[in-house]
């Protein structure tokens, strides 16, 4: 049986695929021989716990060289030798490695995260807290250092996402229990924040009555921002569009509540990245729904809707985020956080930017590993992956991407522990090299690293 091992790591080795990631924190291993890693494998079945302790430590760090040998080996091993194989194998076929969780008193319900477009600056922002905390990142480690929080109260009170202008240096900020939408100046050099204008109900216009998310336009001239309790005649939900004045406070422009309830509960907004359209997720109604907006006026008006239960659609109930690629040809939901399916979705975007859903991958039914809650997710700089919050599994789900077709493939849940709240929202370091994860329930950010797509 050892002869036949030999042959075919003598085979195999020369085709290895050197895009698989290596074990953290260790030296690019040295070639070894097929031998060498036939006798690692056999001593993983050895009568010592030190000599199979030792093997495992050493293929470890052999890392993809080692691969194609431990799968060949798990066709015939049994016992701890296989339970070695499996745990060593599926460490080394990780996408995302956890690097640290950065914890502060500041970070209590944490839900939201925003990385400013130079990569240097992270700011994370919580609910209970009424604060948004400001961390320096370090390019090459990733890890996090407390700069700043601005701590409001009043106008933060119940703060819930916090979100850059792409070409201004502008932020903005929502607060459900302020009923509020509060304009940023954002100091470039130091990354930390001065409040310019909040506005908060008036009794002269329609006011916000639960902000949960807020988008700025392409031009950074208008706020759209997502109210899930804004009531019209016979609907519920809205999105509040809010002007940019040359005095850098905010002029309401209008409420758009939809059609046919498309914007109850709505709760992610991502807009397209050469029309001039956007795409709202609505967790109640199940809906994705595509709306096109005026660059001069900021007006909106709805384009299309795609519901649950609809030209078979069936993964859309409870829908929570939703981004796009880079080149606009492809969006992605999720959902599940609080009802429906626990599901990532893939939509085809045509050249007008009508949506047609091509595959949907649904907890429980599909491969997609320990992912409950479906919450936020972002498609990587490199178009390579896609990595997903489960909340209430306490997960981050990593999926490959194919740039050419869309289609993903489920490749790992990492668990953030046991925590009733898990993460909810993440964004991806400028340079592409991390991910950070807001855990709602640890008072935490965590940062991962990204290995090579898989």
């Amino acid at each position: 049986m050892r002869t036949v091992f030999l042959i075919v790591l003598m085979i195999a080795i020369p085709f290895i695929c050197t895009s698989q990631a290596q074990p953290p924190d260790t030296d690019p291993p040295t070639p070894a021989s097929a031998e060498k890693i036939l006798d690692l494998i056999e001593q993983l079945d050895g009568n010592r716990f030190r000599e199979r302790q030792l093997a495992e430590q050493e293929l470890l760090r052999l890392g993809t060289e080692a691969i194609p040998a431990m799968e060949t080996a798990m066709e015939n091993a049994t016992g701890e030798a296989a339970a070695r194989l499996l745990r060593i194998l599926e460490d080394l076929r990780r996408s995302i490695r956890l690097v640290e969780i950065q914890r502060e008193a500041s970070l209590e319900r944490v839900v939201a995260v925003a990385i400013s477009a130079d990569g240097r600056y992270l700011y994370a922002t919580a609910y209970t807290s009424n604060a948004i905390t400001i961390f320096e990142i370090d390019p090459d480690s990733g890890r996090l250092t407390l700069v700043d929080t601005l701590h409001d109260p009043v106008n933060l009170n119940g703060a819930v996402a916090t979100r850059l202008a792409p070409t201004r240096d502008l932020a903005a900020a929502v607060a459900f229990r302020a009923r509020s939408v509060t304009l940023l100046h954002r100091d470039q050099a130091t990354g930390k924040f001065t409040p310019l204008h909040t506005v908060m109900p008036t009794a002269n216009q329609p006011s916000l009555r639960f902000p949960i998310d807020v988008m700025f336009s392409p031009d950074a001239k208008f706020l759209y921002v997502l109210d899930p309790q804004a009531i019209g005649v016979s609907t519920r939900g809205a999105i509040f569009v809010y002007r940019i004045t040359a005095d850098r406070t905010l002029e309401f422009i209008e409420s758009n509540v939809g059609q046919r309830n498309c914007f109850d509960n709505p709760r992610g907004i991502v807009c397209h990245p050469t029309l001039n359209q956007f795409y709202v997720t609505s967790s109640n109604s199940g809906t994705l729904t595509r709306v096109e907006f005026d660059r001069e006026s900021g007006k909106t008006i709805v384009l299309q809707i795609v519901a649950d239960e609809q030209n078979g659609v069936t993964g859309l109930a409870g829908a929570m985020s939703v981004t796009i690629s880079r080149d606009g040809k492809f969006l992605y939901t999720s959902a599940g956080r609080f009802s429906g399916d626990s599901c990532i979705g893939v939509c085809r975007v045509a050249d007008d930017g009508t949506l047609s859903v091509i595959e949907e991958h649904v907890s429980g039914r599909d491969q997609i590993g320990n992912f409950l809650g479906g919450n936020e997710l972002l498609v990587s700089p490199d178009g390579n992956n896609v990595y997903a919050t489960g909340t209430r599994s306490s997960t981050l789900a990593g999926f490959s991407r194919d740039p050419d077709s869309g289609h993903l493939h489920f490749i790992e849940t990492v668990s953030l522990g046991g925590n009733e709240l898990g993460p909810a929202g993440l964004t991806i370091s400028a340079n592409g090299k991390y991910v950070d994860v807001a855990v709602e329930g640890d008072r935490g950010i965590a940062v991962f690293r990204r290995e090579q797509a898989q």
